[in-house]
């Protein structure tokens, strides 16, 4: 029963693809609508609005144990694939059974 606003930007100044918030009612997702030519840029972002920021990117405390570091996950920055682990799923699932 809730929406996730996505909002495309020619542009992103900061240098990212994409961006996640989870603020309160600033919930929502930024994507650099130049660079995501494969749209998997708005899925990583909707990975993390859906599990409200749990799902986390590599490097991050917790990214290894959830599959986050390994090539071909959706999360990895350097080989980004179409994959989530099984745990990033079970993260969703906790709030979207």
């Amino acid at each position: 029963n809730s929406c996730i606003p996505i909002y495309y930007a020619p542009k992103i100044h900061t240098g990212y693809l994409g961006l996640s918030r989870n603020f309160g009612t600033s919930n929502g997702v930024l994507v650099d609508n130049v660079k995501d030519f494969d749209d998997k840029t708005l899925a990583h972002e909707l990975a993390h609005q859906l599990r409200k920021g749990a799902i986390v990117d590599p490097n991050k405390p917790k990214s290894g144990e959830q599959g986050a570091d390994e090539a071909g996950n959706l999360m990895n920055y350097d080989a980004t694939g179409d994959v989530l682990s099984k745990k990033q799923c079970e993260e969703i699932e906790k709030l979207h059974p």
